[in-house]
């Protein structure tokens, strides 16, 4: 993560240029099944989350579907699984959080309320093995 205000500044720019990206992408019919697919075995993403972690996947050459292949530290332990020792994550998911500065009156805070980006890791499921038990 940059340091300096202006790395930060930078560093979100690019984030909202990707997210921009896998949204426009999200608009393709292409993806409309394999998101369709993933919301039946359970997962509970928008479609431009979905594409965006997909998009992070192909970038670095792994396939698979987001969200099943690639999962967070803890999702991988749900199922029974590690990340392999050494193991850095490659891929991001995101998520967009609420937040507001806070001015005093309830009226003044909800006009200084604004959206910021979250990024997590996620590990490929090349990235882990079973645990032992």
């Amino acid at each position: 993560m940059a340091k300096t205000k202006e790395e930060k500044r930078e560093y979100y720019k690019l984030l909202r240029a990707d997210w921009q990206r896998a949204k426009e992408e999200a608009s393709k019919d292409c993806w409309k099944s394999a998101h369709n697919e993933a919301l039946k075995s359970g997962l509970r993403i928008s479609i431009t989350g979905f594409v965006f972690c997909k998009l992070s996947m192909e970038a670095q050459g792994l396939d698979g579907t987001p969200y099943v292949d690639a999962k967070t530290f803890k999702g991988w332990k749900s199922v029974g699984y590690t990340v392999k020792k050494g193991e850095k994550s490659k891929i991001h998911g995101i998520t967009w959080l609420k937040a507001s500065k806070n001015t005093g009156t309830e009226i003044e805070a909800e006009k200084n309320v604004f959206v910021y980006p979250k990024v997590y890791a996620l590990f490929h499921s090349s990235q882990v093995q079973p645990m032992h038990r």
